[in-house]
Order: structure tokens, then C-alpha cells, then sequence
């Protein structure tokens, strides 16, 4: 058998039917699950009574050894979200086939309950048209009826239970707890057509708690403001789906169906955009109660209707402002799914391009009207791209005008963190010439550099500052960047155990960010675990090929364990370092550092030529650069222009005059050069 994955109540696997000779999906519950064995036998008695070639086909329930199991048909595929290459129309089809398979359900009296992306598995077949490039041919298949109910059950589990559901696609009487209807996974339904159409969710809080009162209370952005392409009919299909009334909604699967196959073959379909009183009559029915009393109160002055009027216009202008922020939100995330993806592929020009798009679309926003959230977004996507200045600069005027954004205050901190850093990095290759050798010096102790730059200091201070918000902006930040922020107090401190200790966690997952394995991988570096550096610098680079901050990880990564003349596999630890940092360079990382990396392999490697360049590429936006001045003049000695050489000497002690260290010895090269 092998592994297909695990849900809440049982592991699913792929296994071999020897009797009928058919491989088929294996569900089989938990160990130490059995308080929800009756959801388990639940799950397999409702989606035993349906037969419909979109739903899973259930062959066998039974117990072994104690544990029970549902043999199932197997639908090899992917899930919807996961589904790549599908044209808009292809994906329209597969919700339509959805919405038709829960119909099928819905008229057997079986709620699904859970309806989302990663519960529609789609099936994927090349047709043979001839052409170069193939057309495939797509199915779904609705899975998982682990907490669908039937109409009008009395069963009662736990208490915990009863808001089931995946809060991102649940309708708000689920989130308020209240009994599911077909109208349920209408608007399940609509909520993943929504993302599938411009992806991203209609309604996305901070954290679980805020999605589930915006849910309740607030509208999703028009499709057609975040995409004006997509046809009116489309949009008004998923416009009532969405309705918060389920009254409002499609009744169930096979109504929704019917208009989707409407839309899909060029007829009119069976709604329209209702317009603003209707979105009146919905606002005041929301708020009936609250109006009634007031009503009552002012019902002598005639004041009622004014009262309802005017409310009714404040909130809607804060409810455009907030369409306003969640339709940039749903463009931004979109370009920044693109961004990664790009990266994932190695394709560093597409991420690039989809994250100047994401900044555009702040910009425009920018242009209509200061909003501190918008700036928050601008800075998030600045140091999605690497830029720590701009993303500082754009919290700090975010927190300008709105100082309690405390998710702001905690990016503004890993900005600083990261820019003090990258400074750090900076100033030692400045003073990094303080006696003449063609490879890095011993640093100096970081109080030492803050006292001679102050800019570190000012910088750790203000990081240390903003770092204090951290656990009161928790549930504001995704996992990775509280890891990493985690991680920054520590850094701040320079205590690398303490780095690799705050991201223990996070580098077990699948796929966590370059930055927070570059991160890992220097920390690991610096604490003495050379395994532990190569294992993160290398998953950097495997997950993330596009990233030129996990190529930089690599390459310091592969330099330090080059060690010294004799060391085991020097050779092969110096190519990787110079094609590393190589690669680096190229994908737009920090500045000398791959250089300087690229350089110091080079010249170890005796490749004289390739270290001249590399040190005239730190050099050129970066002249005061001292590290690099004494590294190219030593690939010039190697390349036998000692008076070349002997240029960079003297702009290195021009450079740096105070180092009389430096100045002994580059006098004392200059007086008996090699070859004199």
C-alpha cells in the first residue's frame, strides 16, 4: 500500500483489490480516533446511498484488528487548487460537474458540509487532437463526506463539532453554528468558483476568528473589480451563490448547475445584479433589530428613516473602503502566488514581473486615497522581493498614519533586522582588508562594528522595538514570518543557537520560505552544525531555484566548509561556492556578498581570471569596498599585473588610512613586490 495522505479522522491509502483485481482508495481510521468512529461510519452510510459517476463510488466497510475502513474507488488526479494549464471556461465545467454531483446528493437528502478546492479532485487525460501541444480532457470528483449530514438527522456527536467545516468556504450559518442546508454548499460552492475565477477566497480575515465574523457581515469584492474580463452572467451566478441570506441563494447543487450550464452554453441566465436597493433591503434586514429600537425612540421626531438612510450611507462608504483594500489584497495574493510559483520553477524574471505588477496595483490605490493597510500590502511585497529599505520605509509611513498596526510594527522589525544584516555584511567588507589576505578576515566583535557605525546600533535598537509587538500580532502574520521574527530576537543578539532554537519547527514543513532557510542555514553555520547548514542551504535551492537569497545561503554555506588547504572535498565545496554565488549574482541577490563569495572561491581555486571579475563586479557599485580592492589585486598578482595590483593596494589604503596594519603590509608588498 502506499500513503495517499490523512484527514481528521483516517489515513487514506492506495491499495490492491486481489479479488477483483482493481487498485482502489483505502480509508482507514486513526488509532486512538475512536470518538469519532460514528462520524467514520457515518461518512461511509451516506456516501454508500449515493451513485453518481461525480461523487466516490464506495465498495466496502469493514474492521480489522480493531480499526475500521472504507474501501473506495480511486481517483488519481489533483486536487482543484493544485490544478495548473486549465483554461477559465474548463474550470467553469468542473464546478458546474461539482454543482451537478452535490445536486445529485442534495435530492438524496445528504448535506456535503466541507465543500472546497482540496475536496474536488480532478482527473486529468490527454485527448488525441494532433496538435503540438496537447488538450487535456478533465474530470472532478467530489470527495470526503467526513462531515456531510443528512437532512434533518438528530444524531448529536460532540459539542465541538457543531461549526464544521473549513472557515475560508463556509457559509455564515455554519459559522454561527446552525443546522446546514443544500443552500450550505451553494455557497461553498461559490466561494471556491470565486477563488477559481480570481484567486484568492472571497472573504479572508487575519486569523480564523476575524474570517469567520467577516463571513457574517461583510460583502465579498465584486469579481468584476478584481477582474473585468470575467463575464457579467459568471459573476452574477457567484453573486447569489454568495448571498449571506440562504433564502438568496441557488436552493441547491442542481439549480446552481443549471445556470452554470446556461452561462456555459451562451444562454441568459436566471439572475441579474439586483442593484443598490436590493443591496438596501439587505443591509436593513441585517440590522432589523437594532432600527426597530431606534426607530421606536425617534419615531416622534420622523427621524426613523433618515437614521436608517444615513447609516446605511456611512457604512456602505466603509464597506467600499474595505472592497477597496480586499480587492488589492485579492490582486496582490494572486501576484505573489505567481511570484512563487516563478521562484518554485526557477524562473526569477517571471517573479520579478509579477511582483513590480503587485506593486503597481498599490500604487494605483495609493493614487485614490491614503490607506495605511495599503501600504502595509506595498511593504509586504517589497520584502517579498528582497528590498528591506523599501518595505521600513513603507511601514514606517504605514504606521504613521495608523500606529496600531501591530502585524506592521513586527514586518518593520524583520525589515530592520534584515537591512542591519545586510549592512553588517557591508561594513565588514569595508574594514575587511585590516591585514592583506586573499580570503575573509576574523570579523570583529559586533560591538566593535556598531561603535565605528552607528547605523547597526540605531538599527537594532529600532528592530528590537518593534519586535516587542510579536506575540500580540500573532494571529495578524503567517507562520513563516513569526518563525522568522522569532528567530530575529535572537539574531539581534547574535546567539545563533538561539536562531536554530525559534526555527527548529518551521524547517520540518513541507515547504517553508528561502528566507527562512537562508535564515536556518547561516544560523546552523554559526553555531558549529556544518550538517545542518549544507541540509538548509540545499533545500533552499532545491524548493526555491529562483531565490537568490537561498543561492547566497548555498554559497557561503559551501565556502566555509572548503576550510583550508588539505581539507576533504575542498575542491568540489570551492565550485559549489563559486557557482553558487554565481547564480546568485545573477538572480539580483545582495551585493558584494556573492560577489566577494565568488571571488574568494576563485582565487582559492587558483581561477585568476574569474576572481578578477568577480571582485571588479563588488567593486563597481561599491568602490569603497576594500575586501574587494585586496581580493582583485590579489587575482591581478596571480595573473602577473603587478602594477595593477599594486592600484588597488594604494586605493585600499586610501580607502582604509587609519589601519596601520594595513599599511605595513601593503608598504611592504609595494617595496618587494611578487616576481622583483
Amino acid at each position: 500500500m502506499a500513503r495517499l495522505g490523512a484527514g481528521g479522522m483516517g489515513e487514506v491509502y492506495k491499495a490492491w483489490d486481489p479479488t477483483l483485481r482493481r487498485w482502489i482508495a483505502l480509508k482507514i481510521l486513526l488509532r486512538g480516533a475512536e470518538e469519532v468512529a460514528p462520524w467514520f461510519q457515518r461518512e461511509a452510510r451516506l456516501a454508500a446511498q449515493l451513485h453518481h459517476p461525480g461523487l466516490v463510488a464506495i465498495h466496502e466497510v469493514g474492521e480489522v484488528d480493531g480499526r475500521m475502513f472504507i474501501a473506495m474507488q480511486l481517483v488519481e488526479g489533483k486536487t482543484l487548487d493544485k490544478l495548473n494549464g486549465a483554461t477559465r471556461e474548463q474550470r467553469v465545467r468542473l464546478l458546474r460537474d461539482a454543482a451537478a454531483a452535490i445536486g445529485h446528493a442534495h435530492q438524496q437528502g445528504i448535506v456535503h458540509r466541507d465543500l472546497k478546492p482540496e475536496n474536488l479532485m480532478v482527473e486529468s487525460s490527454p485527448l488525441a487532437t494532433g496538435a503540438a501541444e496537447p488538450a487535456w480532457e478533465h474530470r472532478i470528483c467530489v470527495l470526503d463526506f467526513g462531515v456531510a449530514r443528512a437532512m434533518g438527522s438528530a444524531l448529536k456527536l460532540t459539542a465541538g463539532w457543531a461549526a464544521v467545516g473549513t472557515p475560508l468556504y463556509m457559509s455564515p450559518e455554519q459559522s454561527r453554528g446552525e443546522a446546514p442546508e443544500p443552500a450550505s454548499d451553494v455557497y461553498s460552492l461559490g466561494a471556491t468558483l470565486y477563488e477559481v475565477l480570481v484567486g484568492a477566497p472571497p472573504i479572508r480575515g487575519m486569523d480564523i476568528k476575524e474570517t469567520i465574523e467577516l463571513i457574517q457581515e461583510r460583502e465579498p469584492v465584486p469579481l468584476r473589480a478584481i477582474d473585468p474580463t470575467i463575464p457579467e452572467g459568471l459573476a452574477a451566478i457567484v453573486k447569489r451563490c454568495l448571498e449571506k441570506n440562504p433564502r438568496d441563494r441557488y436552493p441547491n447543487g442542481v439549480a446552481l448547475a443549471e445556470d452554470l450550464d446556461r452561462f456555459l452554453g451562451g444562454e441568459s441566465v436566471s439572475v441579474t445584479d439586483r442593484g443598490r436597493v436590493w443591496e438596501f433591503r439587505k443591509w436593513t434586514l441585517r440590522r432589523r433589530k437594532r432600527i426597530a429600537v431606534i426607530s421606536a425612540i425617534v419615531a416622534g421626531v420622523g427621524l426613523a428613516g433618515w437614521f436608517a438612510v444615513r447609516s446605511f450611507e456611512r457604512e456602505r462608504a466603509s464597506e467600499d473602503r474595505a472592497r477597496r483594500l480586499g480587492g488589492l489584497q485579492a490582486v496582490v495574493s494572486k501576484e505573489l502566488a505567481t511570484a512563487e510559483a516563478c521562484l518554485a520553477a526557477g524562473d526569477a524574471a517571471g517573479a520579478q514581473a509579477a511582483y513590480k505588477r503587485g506593486e503597481q496595483a498599490c500604487g494605483q490605490e495609493l493614487a485614490a486615497g491614503e490607506l495605511a493597510e495599503v501600504r502595509m500590502v506595498l511593504a509586504e511585497v517589497a520584502f517579498a522581493r528582497g528590498d528591506a529599505d523599501m518595505a521600513e520605509r513603507e511601514l514606517t509611513r504605514a504606521l504613521e498614519v495608523d500606529p496600531g498596526l501591530r502585524g506592521a510594527r513586527v514586518l518593520r522589525g524583520l525589515a530592520r533586522v534584515r537591512r542591519r544584516e545586510t549592512l553588517r555584511r557591508y561594513h565588514l567588507s569595508q574594514i575587511g582588508g585590516a591585514r592583506l589576505s586573499p580570503g575573509p578576515v576574523m570579523p570583529p566583535t559586533i560591538e566593535d562594528l556598531e561603535y565605528s557605525f552607528p547605523d547597526l546600533a540605531d538599527l537594532r535598537q529600532g528592530a528590537f522595538g518593534d519586535l516587542e509587538f510579536m506575540d500580540a500580532a500573532a494571529g495578524r502574520l503567517v507562520q513563516d514570518q513569526l518563525d522568522m521574527a522569532r528567530a530575529a530576537r535572537s539574531q539581534l543578539d547574535s546567539n545563533a543557537r538561539g536562531v536554530m532554537e525559534a526555527l527548529r519547527a518551521a524547517v520540518l514543513r513541507p515547504r517553508p520560505s528561502a528566507d527562512l532557510l537562508a535564515m536556518a542555514a547561516i544560523a546552523a553555520l554559526e553555531s558549529g552544525d556544518a550538517a545542518g547548514a549544507q541540509e538548509y542551504s540545499a533545500r533552499a535551492v532545491a524548493l526555491w531555484p529562483g531565490h537568490g537569497g537561498g543561492r547566497l545561503a548555498r554559497a557561503h554555506v559551501a565556502l566555509a566548509c572548503a576550510g583550508g588547504e588539505g581539507t576533504p572535498g575542498r575542491d568540489e565545496h570551492l565550485l559549489e561556492a563559486s557557482q553558487a554565488a554565481e547564480a546568485a549574482q545573477s538572480l539580483g541577490a545582495e551585493m558584494p556578498d556573492s560577489a566577494l563569495i565568488r571571488g574568494y572561491a576563485d582565487l582559492a581555486r587558483k581561477e585568476f581570471a574569474g576572481a578578477e571579475i568577480a571582485f571588479a563586479s563588488a567593486i563597481a557599485p561599491h568602490p569603497d569596498c576594500v575586501s574587494a580592492l585586496i581580493g582583485r589585486a590579489h587575482a591581478r598578482v596571480g595573473l602577473g599585473r603587478t602594477e595593477d595590483a599594486a592600484l588597488d593596494f594604494k586605493e585600499a589604503l586610501r580607502q582604509l588610512p587609519d589601519s596601520s596594519c594595513l599599511r605595513k603590509n601593503i608598504e611592504e608588498y609595494l617595496a618587494a613586490p611578487p616576481g622583483r
